[in-house]
């Protein structure tokens, strides 16, 4: 057993010895006592240890996480460059399979929905400045070669991980049929996620589409677009990469009362343009917007997008070695948001519809991770969301014709 794995074991399982020594070295405390260390489950492999310290009165809590590789790494390697952006990392351990962390309890006193205008503005400028600490370093991401890009063109990955998805798919249908080479070979590393959109475009027609959200037009521009992606990849390859959370959405947010936002879970953690960022997060603050009951409360998208880019820009204005073109970033706003919601929405439309669309009208509820995907929502049955991806696919056709 690995030394790594021992410590992990041992601080998993609230051994006070461990977590004295851990947390000595740590904080440099010679004569640090840990009396008592207690784990409660708040999730599906997140705990929150409770650790009560000689001679203060009140404990500390931190949050231990089963998690991806890909996180584990992001914590050990690139988080204290994002101190006021990621938690803190106490502990980072990570093989080829899995990995655990040990991280801030950060304060959650403001879920979404209590947002103010001006939450949500702190929380698009601490997207950017997330944005701007790695903006163009290419060179710095070429030493992480654990760290994906997802634009990527790899040829490896085409002639390898591409053949081996669709064989393990294989089981369900020959998904490799629908996709056609060209379409394959312009996404890249997205591949998997582009046949399963075509998967779920295919399911949208044998449907003939969805009453009141998707028609003949959305389905149409949705085949364009997959059977020719070039026009969706080629402005998001021209811009500058950043690291990204890969999915900053709303609930992702961790808002204090003094102001303070943090983002959590950077399972997905990737290289890519900052645009692809910024869309997720206003995809996800448009259904919060949705669902708000008072919406003069929560800015309009061209707001946020506006304070998205002036905060890029007071960022990266100072620094003579950075080239910021924020025409550029808006004009790849188009190409991101139909690469979201087509590999967002589409292969979930195959998952959720394929098998009995018509039970899916009937009042279906979803299943927990099919919630978590969407809006976290309690058990809205797929129908109660009709309105809110009327919107998103209005938003969709729209940014199609843009392109």
């Amino acid at each position: 057993m690995r030394d790594s794995d021992y410590t992990t074991r041992r601080l998993q399982t609230c051994d006070t010895n461990a977590w004295e020594t851990f947390l000595s070295h740590r904080l440099d405390i010679a004569d640090l006592i840990v009396e008592q260390v207690t784990a409660e489950q708040v999730e599906t492999r997140r705990l929150r240890f409770i650790i009560k310290l000689a001679g203060h009165s009140d404990p500390i809590t931190m949050i231990g996480k089963q998690t991806t590789t890909l996180e584990a790494r992001f914590y050990r390697h690139l988080s204290a460059q994002l101190q006021t952006v990621a938690p803190r990392c106490w502990f980072s351990s990570a093989d080829t399979q899995s990995g655990w962390i040990i991280i801030d309890d950060v304060p959650h006193d403001r879920v979404p929905t209590t947002w103010l205008g001006g939450d949500t503005e702190d929380v698009i400028r601490q997207l950017a400045r997330l944005h701007t600490t790695f903006w163009d370093q290419g060179a710095h991401f070429s030493q992480h070669d654990w760290l994906p890009n997802m634009i990527g063109v790899e040829e490896t990955w085409l002639q390898t991980r591409r053949r081996q998805w669709l064989q393990e798919q294989a089981h369900f249908y020959d998904r490799q049929s629908l996709a056609s080479a060209h379409a394959i070979e312009t996404a890249g590393v997205l591949a998997p996620t582009l046949v399963q959109a075509v998967a779920g475009l295919h399911t949208m027609q044998a449907m003939d589409g969805w009453a009141d959200v998707l028609d003949m037009r959305h389905m149409q521009a949705a085949a364009d677009l997959l059977d020719d992606p070039v026009p969706i990849f080629e402005p998001l390859r021209r811009l500058p990469v950043t690291l990204l959370h890969g999915y900053p959405g709303i609930y992702n947010w961790r808002v204090s009362l003094f102001d303070e936002c943090h983002l959590v879970d950077w399972q997905d953690v990737v290289v890519g343009p900052a645009v692809v960022d910024l869309i997720v997060f206003l995809e996800t603050f448009a259904a919060l917007s949705h669902f708000q009951v008072d919406r003069t409360l929560t800015p309009a998208e061209e707001t946020l997008i506006d304070s998205y880019i002036l905060q890029l820009s007071a960022e990266m204005g100072s620094n003579d070695e950075i080239e910021f073109d924020a025409r550029a970033v808006r004009r790849a706003i188009p190409a991101a948001r139909c690469l979201y919601i087509l590999f967002h929405w589409f292969p979930r439309f195959e998952k959720w519809f394929h098998w009995s669309p018509e039970h899916v009208f009937a009042g279906r509820h979803l299943d927990p991770f099919e919630q978590e995907d969407i809006l976290k929502s309690a058990s809205d049955p797929i129908t109660h969301l009709q309105p809110y991806l009327a919107n998103t696919f209005d938003r969709f056709l729209n940014a199609y014709h843009q392109l």
